[in-house]
């Protein structure tokens, strides 16, 4: 998927070709400078994190990703695998922290908690969504539980290997999403018509 960059006119300034769908790009908060202004993410269908810039190109950040969020100050970034919540920054081999998130309570079995969106809203506090599947079964449709996540922390020096003091991950609510079959979706379809 191209993505341009548009100055005044309707001409491209440039060009931006990475070779592969996407599922989340977003260009680095920070304009402080040519290099950050030009920075961006990129997540690809195939889960591989891309960082890369204009300027140098793109390189993989980390493979098996389901979401990532640059901080406000477009100095690190955030990005899910499963349950593991990881915080680096763009030029580091290492992670700054990574923080496992636990099931909720009362979800527990073989289904999968896997945190699906990222948000960077404050310096020091990460919001996500989250879903737990349940397995599949014969019996009963599928359904899946829908969370949301603050990960907050008091203080943090933003180096690597270094993590927040005070961190804290708190559940904030949940909803459960039920699949159902087509005959279901065409009963609901049926009586939004009436209304």
């Amino acid at each position: 998927m191209p993505h341009l960059l548009h100055h005044q006119s309707d001409a491209p300034v440039a060009r931006l070709e990475l070779g592969r769908d996407l599922l989340q790009f977003a260009w680095c908060p920070d304009t402080s400078s040519s290099d950050s202004t030009c920075s961006y993410l990129a997540l690809t269908s195939d889960r591989v994190l891309l960082h890369g810039s204009l300027v140098s190109g793109s390189a993989a950040l980390a493979d098996g990703v389901e979401c990532a969020a640059w901080s406000p100050d477009g100095q690190h970034i955030a990005y899910s695998s499963g349950s593991r919540l990881t915080v680096t920054a763009p030029d580091w081999k290492d992670s700054a922290f990574t923080v496992n998130i636990p099931p909720p309570e009362g979800e527990d079995g073989d289904g999968d908690f896997v945190l699906d969106g990222l948000a960077w809203p404050a310096p020091r506090t990460l919001a996500a969504s989250a879903l737990w599947y349940e397995p599949d079964n014969e019996d009963e449709p599928e359904s899946t539980d829908a969370y949301l996540l603050a990960l907050t922390w008091q203080a943090w020096a933003g180096e690597a290997a270094a993590a927040p003091a005070g961190l804290e991950a708190r559940l904030t609510s949940y909803v459960t999403l039920q699949v159902r079959e087509y005959d279901g979706w065409d009963a609901l379809r049926r009586q939004q018509e009436l209304l």
